[in-house]
């Protein structure tokens, strides 16, 4: 499995992952990479919730994930990782930011969830 890491996830990386941590969801999602839901309007993107090793949170209270898988070239792109502590849900410019990414893959060859 390749792993794509997009400039926001990549910047905030220090802030929610140790190394242990990040290895964990790579394995993770390697292991099984739709193990995310779907979020509706964002082309096949996932959304997985993780714990948050930094701040001792479980799934439930720790970090979301926002992600792509692509299994036509075992590829998952790590979009976003947030707290759900500091918000509850993808923001308007995030969930624009992120279809943008996604659309342009799908233009590269992704037909993998391209109507959703």
């Amino acid at each position: 499995m390749q792993f794509v890491f997009s400039r926001q996830f990549s910047s905030r990386l220090a802030h929610y992952f140790t190394r242990e941590s990040l290895t964990e969801l790579l394995e993770t999602l390697a292991r099984n990479p739709t193990q995310g839901r779907v979020v509706r309007g964002l082309k096949g993107v996932r959304k997985l919730r993780f714990a948050d090793r930094m701040n001792q949170s479980g799934t439930r209270g720790g970090l979301r994930v926002i992600y792509k898988y692509v299994p036509r070239s075992t590829m998952i792109i790590l979009y976003l990782a947030y707290r759900k502590s500091d918000q509850d849900d993808l923001l308007p410019r995030q969930r624009r930011e992120i279809l943008n990414m996604a659309e342009f893959l799908s233009l590269l060859g992704d037909s993998s969830n391209s109507s959703n």
